[in-house]
């Protein structure tokens, strides 16, 4: 009966460590989660900005076009 007590206390403490293990596993892996969240939303915030200095940029040259235009005609 001893050896039987030891051993599924044995078992019983191999069982806690590998859920620790996963627990820490768990946690990183939901940390890394919200970085790469974090990284999604910058990198939305740049392209946002990328897209109205384009659009800035595509008045200019239509403004350009048009102040040509007039100079030639």
């Amino acid at each position: 009966i001893n050896k039987t007590i030891t051993s599924l206390q044995t078992r019983s403490e191999q069982a806690v460590a590998s859920m620790e293990n996963s627990q820490a596993g768990m946690v990183k892996s939901v940390d890394q989660a919200k970085l790469a969240g974090e990284s999604i939303t910058e990198i939305a915030r740049s392209v946002t900005s990328i897209s109205e200095t384009t659009n800035q940029i595509a008045s200019a040259t239509d403004q350009q076009t048009t102040v040509t235009q007039d100079l030639t005609y």
